[in-house]
This record gives C-alpha cells, sequence and structure tokens, in this order.
C-alpha cells in the first residue's frame, strides 16, 4: 500500500467506527424499557419512511431500509399488530400490498422523534459552536450519498 492508500483506509477505519458509534447511541435512545410494546430501531425506521414517502410496499421498504423482505414482514407484522400501519391490496395492481401508516402510528413517531430530537438539539448546542454546527449541517448530503454507494 501506498502512503495516500494507508491514510485512505485509515479514514476509512476512523470513519466506520465513529458512525457505528453514533448508530449505537441512537439505537440505545430509541430503547426503552418495554421493547416488547414499544417499536424498535427498523419499526420506527419504517414509520419513519411511511411518514415521509407515504404508503409503500414491502418490497420497497425493504430495499430502501436494505433489509430482507423477511425482516420487513416482521416489522410489518409487529406494526400492524400495535394499530400503527394498515396493510391493504393496491386498487390498481391487487396482488400487490400497500402499507399506510396509521394515526396512532403518527403519534408513536411524533413522541418518539421529540425524544431524540431534544436529545440531539441539546448535544449541538452543548457540544458545539455556531461554526461546528454548519460543517455538520454541511456534511449531511454528503453522509445521505456515501450510504447510497455502500
Amino acid at each position: 500500500m501506498t502512503r495516500s492508500s494507508n491514510e485512505l483506509a485509515r479514514t476509512a477505519l476512523d470513519f466506520r467506527v465513529a458512525v457505528g458509534r453514533i448508530g449505537r447511541r441512537i439505537r440505545q435512545i430509541y430503547m426503552t424499557t418495554d421493547s416488547t410494546a414499544d417499536p424498535g430501531f427498523l419499526e420506527i425506521s419504517v414509520l419513519l419512511r411511511l411518514d415521509r414517502q407515504g404508503p409503500l410496499t414491502s418490497k420497497a421498504l425493504a430495499e430502501i431500509e436494505s433489509v430482507t423482505p423477511q425482516a420487513i414482514g416482521t416489522s410489518l407484522s409487529a406494526l400492524e399488530g400495535r394499530g400503527l400501519v394498515t396493510r391493504s391490496r393496491d386498487r390498481t395492481d391487487r396482488r400487490r400490498v400497500i402499507t399506510t401508516i396509521t394515526k396512532a402510528g403518527r403519534d408513536v413517531l411524533a413522541s418518539r422523534e421529540h425524544a431524540m430530537n431534544e436529545r440531539m438539539t441539546t448535544a449541538f448546542t452543548a457540544g458545539f459552536d455556531a461554526s461546528e454546527r454548519r460543517q455538520l449541517a454541511a456534511v449531511i448530503p454528503l453522509l445521505e450519498r456515501f450510504a447510497n454507494e455502500l
């Protein structure tokens, strides 16, 4: 390896470790004491996706979330069982099943999102000055592109 490829490998490792820590902390914050009754991390992600993008098929959700169809199926069954989503046949193609978030799902999502946003806002304001917050905001599109490249 050349010096630049060694540096790139080190950057990749450091990046993976940092992003991994952020992901673990976010999951920890999302988890509650009664994980059997409250949606897990994937379920919250599915609710977010349905809230932002509207009704979707389980295939589309699995692709977007980069998980197996079985994982999405399990999550959707759990969400439907708690009344957080509904599933119905597509009117134009009866073979397809469309999942839609319910009002109860939006309420759960709003509660979780409020708690998470409060926590993250506190971390941003307590730990970073205005210039650093702008730098963090500027990197978000790059992180999205990076996620798409993986």
